[in-house]
């Protein structure tokens, strides 16, 4: 193919051209094909892009290719006014997360460390663009509907579980399968709204497991150091080297505000032994995501308030029970 063709698919499927390299990476040629025969960014039915499938030899299953390219972010759906299926070339935007989540190996492998980190840049630059003036609205005392709104205690997330429908879909993490190198768990984002037209379920993707199971699994994961974050919507469980929202926060200083504490922090020293029995030291230190708890030089935990996001992962693992959480 030539580099013109693969140019006007970039621009088709809104990809910028410094990351040529990894676009022919996470396209196939036929993928590419498709871009350009269907030429522009309009709707089109599904009987009509069979067609065109057929029209240029791109398949001889027309139907198999197009659920291809949409369980690969390729295409995505829509509707037209009578809600009759339509599809649509999806973008880069969309298409390099999918990579990144459902093709892991391969993104680890074939796209090099500063290339990876590039493309998180240029994504959390978009994210923060589409994202900020809410949370700036939220910084002023204003009201703004955002993700990610607050962080929930371990109870708190026992008790939305409870009220929401079976299954519970599991899906990998895509802050931390972008983001790519770090040691914590990445199946670890939930939903239950499954079916909606372009959701990694609709798709083809995500793992259905029973609330219970949803609720071990956290459980687990908040052992881990993860901190659970979600509403009725959705749930993450996030860690605040990868989380977008987190990084968000972090550079518009909104701790303490977005995502919002349901609980402040009470340490009580007299209680602590630092972790004695523990080979990794002390459960806080390691587990905190914000260095809000240290060891001094005299080998004693201190607790720093002005590090401290609020999450409550501490207090529930605490062996000793030497940090609280009380109402705010």
């Amino acid at each position: 193919m030539r580099q013109e063709q693969i140019y006007q698919a970039m621009k088709l499927f809104e990809a910028p051209l410094e990351f040529y390299p990894e676009f022919i990476i996470m396209l196939t040629e036929t993928e590419i094909c498709l871009i350009l025969a269907i030429g522009n960014r309009e709707p089109i039915y599904e009987t009509d892009l069979c067609r065109l499938i057929m029209d240029n030899e791109l398949s001889k299953d027309p139907l198999n290719l197009i659920w291809h390219c949409y369980s690969r972010a390729v295409l995505c759906k829509t509707r037209d006014k009578e809600n009759h299926l339509m599809y649509q070339l999806d973008t880069f935007y969309n298409r390099y997360p999918y990579y990144a989540l459902y093709e892991y190996d391969e993104w680890g492998e074939r796209i090099a460390k500063e290339r990876k980190q590039a493309l998180d840049q240029w994504e959390h630059q978009i994210y923060m663009h589409e994202y900020q003036d809410s949370v700036k609205k939220i910084i002023h005392g204003e009201a703004a509907s955002i993700h990610n709104q607050a962080f929930l205690t371990l109870d708190e997330t026992m008790a939305l579980f409870d009220k929401q429908p079976e299954p519970v879909i599991v899906n990998p993490c895509q802050c931390k399968s972008i983001v790519y190198y770090h040691h914590r768990p990445r199946n670890v984002c939930l939903s239950w709204t499954n079916h909606q037209d372009n959701s990694p379920y609709d798709r083809g993707h995500g793992e259905a497991i029973s609330r219970e199971e949803a609720k071990r699994r956290i459980r687990q994961w908040n052992a881990q150091g993860l901190m659970q974050c979600g509403d009725e919507y959705g749930f993450c469980n996030c860690d605040s080297r990868c989380c977008y929202p987190l990084r968000m926060a972090a550079k518009l200083g909104s701790r303490g505000l977005y995502p919002a504490p349901h609980c402040r922090i009470e340490f009580h020293p007299e209680k602590c032994d630092g972790c004695r029995q523990e080979k990794d030291g002390p459960r806080c230190c390691k587990l905190c995501n914000f260095g809000a708890f240290i060891k001094d030089i005299e080998g004693k935990i201190r607790y720093r308030p002005d590090q401290c996001w609020r999450c409550g992962v501490c207090a529930v693992n605490c062996p000793q029970n030497a940090i609280s959480l009380l109402p705010i």
